[in-house]
């Protein structure tokens, strides 16, 4: 059905956060019609977690393909005209796919996407003391509905990127001009821990010169 939802969570050693997020995703007012999660190869029982869910979820895995890899392998099973992708350690308000899925449909959009609020974890921080606000106005994923087949169509996440892969695909959906929705209402909460402070300064540097990079070729591509 065009308006029927699939969400896909890719995941990586969360076995103390993964639940958390499968929680969020249960509580939804709207409930999406499958639930994909992406084991990205685990190795601290998070795996095993997954399968005490039996039928409630479908388990998918992966050969540490990394965050954009994992998201394309469960993007390739979904049966629904609607898309989210939640990341494994952070949650949606009850209402996110209900309130997203609500205006892409009336606005017969591409994508929409809602604001973003911050939670800090024990032993987490914040990059920097504006984090909460440029937060609520940065593209994060998880704050994202997609129609399955503009994704399709755009094809996907870069899985060359390991990091920035958000940046790239709307770098991307600006080029196609899609039609998207901006919600000024907080359909997720981002949490901030260890784990993702080392993903930030491994991967920041190298990820914006990726994405420049590629922004350099498809301006030359389209003879800009």
């Amino acid at each position: 059905m065009a308006d029927s939802i699939a969400v896909v969570i890719p995941v990586l050693d969360r076995a103390t956060l993964i639940g958390d997020a499968l929680d969020s995703v249960f509580a939804q007012t709207r409930r999406p019609e499958q639930i994909i999660v992406v084991d990205d190869g685990s190795t601290d029982g998070t795996l095993e977690l997954l399968r005490g869910y039996g039928d409630r979820i479908t388990i998918l895995t992966s050969d540490r393909a990394g965050p954009a890899g994992a998201r394309n392998r469960g993007l390739a099973e979904v049966r629904c005209g609607q898309v989210a992708f939640l990341d494994s350690d952070d949650l949606w308000r009850p209402a996110a796919l209900a309130t997203l899925s609500d205006a892409m449909t009336a606005a017969r959009a591409d994508a929409a996407w809602g604001l973003a609020e911050t939670e800090v974890m024990a032993g987490g921080a914040l990059p920097n003391p504006l984090w909460p606000i440029a937060a609520t106005r940065l593209v994060l994923i998880p704050s994202m509905l997609f129609r399955t087949a503009s994704l399709r169509d755009l094809g996907g996440f870069d899985a060359d990127l390991r990091f920035g892969e958000d940046g790239d695909l709307v770098m991307r959906m600006r080029r196609e001009a899609w039609a998207v929705v901006e919600l000024d209402e907080a359909v997720l909460l981002h949490r901030r821990h260890p784990d993702n402070m080392t993903l930030d300064r491994q991967g920041a540097a190298g990820a914006w010169f990726d994405l420049a990079r590629k922004a350099m070729h498809l301006r030359r591509s389209q003879g800009r």
